[in-house]
């Protein structure tokens, strides 16, 4: 009897650890357990991307930050120390005619091809412009014709200024200073930098040789740009003869030929600014069937970006980059980057300053711009990592309509939303950022809804329905008063997914995210995703988001508690909220979870299965 008892306990103590090894491990793997949940408003981490790869082709791929200086590194060694820690940061490399064409006949691209190799060597993209025209930095001019002195030797009648010919003189009353300007519309000029174009053709254009090589520019106007020249301090371009504008303008037709003719490998692009832009892609898709790229560049920083527009519905027959000028605060950074992503560009080039402030609106709002824009930008609504929608321009732009911008979520017309202009600029996590607009739901009293589609189109809705992505909803608001807004999303086995989010009234621009647990969006539900201002008061969004995510991306967040509340359409609950409702990005203090790490529950049913088998064993002995 006693034997058999002792075997009894026995098999009862090993049960109990095998028991205990077993739940704590199936626990751990699905991510369920305590020890792994994130305390309730806690802000889910986001791991960053891959780097971008380099394409081979010459044509940007995505947000290529193209900007260090005129001049920049020249060795592997600067390039790595210059861009340490940006991921698809890389430059350009500026080089003037003069310096690389010092005969004719001769030509010099050591330096260009010096910078490109140490490019190539840190693992970063470059960009090349040659320059005909731009600011001097000589006592005797302002402005400088940098087209090789040997090329006015056979043009005669040249003026020469500070000791050397250049194609004419300009020289407005009042000004201090004269400007030389190329003569642009000679045809012995044109044959001249016709042969400069084709000299760098057989150089670059053959991606094999320089794989990291992305953007090259060639002349054109004034710094690279399509203008013959710009008023700096004197107003230089009133002094051109009408013949001399016109000369000018047909030769940018020739050269768009030229261009087109001698890069066939590899995308040239031309250089321009927001107002000429629609003509010039209208030019380049009607010359040369937009076989070459449109670089879109901000000449001057203002307090408001103007987005290239206008250029949107030529995306896909003409390659936009779009480069911003540099910032003169946070807000210029802010909105240009989401001008940028609104616009549907293809890449991006921007100044260091804005990295810097891009680096500061996502330390202090939690907002990472920079990776919106790898997310974004050069993606459509089929490619892209997520579906998003942008209510409101700065101040200035468009402060009439339903002015929202939209990529693969559709706004449904629910009723009772407009878009909105604050009087003040509310601060954005502690950040003076001028926001000033957002869409505006219904005041107190009033039921207004906000009804969002998500494009069949969008990738990441399929690999979220088959389990290979996660989404994240992510949203800005308004923190202005003490009520609450709905949040609800069609969700797998016919119920609908709710929670509501507590405003805390401190009158600042807020970013919260959010987890989506198992959304089904082919649900037969009028909507994707809905905001409800739920009668207790006015509610005013910026920016709406749902991003597809990698479970390694997403962290250990535990999605069967996300927060929301689980109900069938007709109102019989199906499953109960297990987390509070909120989940900003600056949450209130809350008590932490329990950390119990997973040998502690082996340690809990080794201790239970020795105390069980000494009572046995003491009972054996008794008897």
């Amino acid at each position: 009897m006693t034997t058999a008892r002792r075997r009894v306990a026995g098999a009862i103590f090993a049960f109990l650890i095998i028991c205990a090894l077993f739940i704590g491990a199936r626990e751990w793997q699905s991510g369920r357990s305590l020890w792994r949940a994130h305390p309730p408003g806690e802000k889910l981490s986001l791991s960053s991307p891959a780097p971008s790869a380099i394409p081979s082709s010459g044509i940007p791929a995505g947000p290529f930050l193209l900007h260090d200086s005129a001049f920049g590194p020249l060795t592997a060694a600067d390039w790595r120390r210059s861009y340490a820690g940006w991921e698809t940061l890389g430059g350009w490399v500026e080089v003037t005619w003069e310096e690389i064409n010092p005969a004719e006949g001769q030509y010099d691209f050591s330096r260009i091809t010096a910078y490109l190799n140490a490019a190539e060597q840190s693992g970063r993209p470059a960009a090349v412009s040659v320059l005909f025209h731009g600011e001097s930095t000589s006592p005797a001019q302002r402005l400088a014709d940098w087209t090789p002195a040997w090329v006015y030797r056979d043009i005669p009648g040249r003026p020469e200024l500070d000791g050397r010919p250049v194609g004419r003189v300009l020289l407005p009353e009042g000004c201090d200073r004269p400007a030389a300007l190329p003569l642009y519309e000679d045809p012995r000029w044109q044959a001249r930098a016709d042969a400069l174009l084709e000299a760098l053709a057989r150089e670059f254009d053959v991606p094999e040789r320089y794989p990291n090589l992305v953007a090259i520019s060639v002349g054109e106007g004034f710094a690279g740009l399509d203008q013959p020249t710009q008023d700096l301090v004197c107003a230089y371009s009133s002094q051109l003869e009408p013949a001399v504008q016109e000369g000018f303008e047909r030769w940018m037709l020739h050269w768009m030929t030229q261009m087109a003719r001698n890069f066939p490998h590899r995308l040239a692009w031309l250089v321009t600014t927001p107002a000429r832009a629609p003509q010039r892609a209208e030019q380049i898709d009607t010359h040369v069937a937009g076989r070459i790229g449109l670089l879109v560049e901000q000449p001057a920083a203002q307090a408001a970006l103007p987005a290239p527009a206008a250029l949107t519905p030529r995306r896909g027959v003409i390659p936009v980059g779009w480069r911003l000028a540099e910032p003169d605060s946070l807000s210029q950074t802010y909105w240009g980057l989401l001008d940028a992503i609104g616009a549907g560009i293809d890449w991006l080039d921007l100044p260091w300053a804005h990295l810097t402030n891009a680096q500061a609106i996502r330390q202090e709002a939690g907002l990472d711009l920079l990776k919106m824009a790898g997310a974004y930008v050069g993606h459509g609504a089929a490619d892209a990592s997520g579906v998003w929608a942008l209510f409101g321009l700065p101040a200035g732009l468009d402060r009439e309509g339903h002015n929202a911008r939209a990529l693969g979520l559709t706004l449904r017309d629910s009723g009772g939303w407009r878009v909105v202009y604050q009087p003040a600029a509310p601060r954005f996590g502690g950040l003076l950022l001028s926001i000033p607009a957002g869409l505006y739901l219904a005041p107190r009293g009033a039921q207004s809804v906000l009804d969002l589609e998500i494009s069949g189109l969008w990738q990441g809705r399929q690999a979220i329905k088959e389990g290979g992505r996660l989404a994240i909803l992510r949203l800005i608001y308004l923190d202005r008063g003490s009520d609450t807004f709905l949040l609800t999303y069609p969700a797998q086995d016919g119920v609908l997914a709710s929670r509501r989010v507590q405003k805390g009234n401190t009158g600042e621009w807020r970013l919260a995210e959010f987890p989506l647990v198992k959304p089904d969006w082919d649900a037969p539900t009028p909507f994707d995703l809905r905001i409800d201002s739920g009668q207790d008061g006015e509610e005013i969004i910026h920016w709406v988001e749902v991003r597809a995510v990698s479970p390694a991306e997403l962290g250990p967040v535990q999605m069967a508690q996300a927060g929301w509340s689980f109900t069938r359409p007709e109102g019989m609950p199906a499953q109960a909220a297990t987390a509070p409702a909120v989940a900003e990005t600056r949450p209130s203090a809350a008590p932490p979870n329990v950390f119990i790490p997973p040998l502690m529950w082996v340690l809990a049913g080794l201790a239970l299965g020795i105390i069980i088998l000494a009572v046995r064993l003491l009972v054996i002995q008794e008897d």
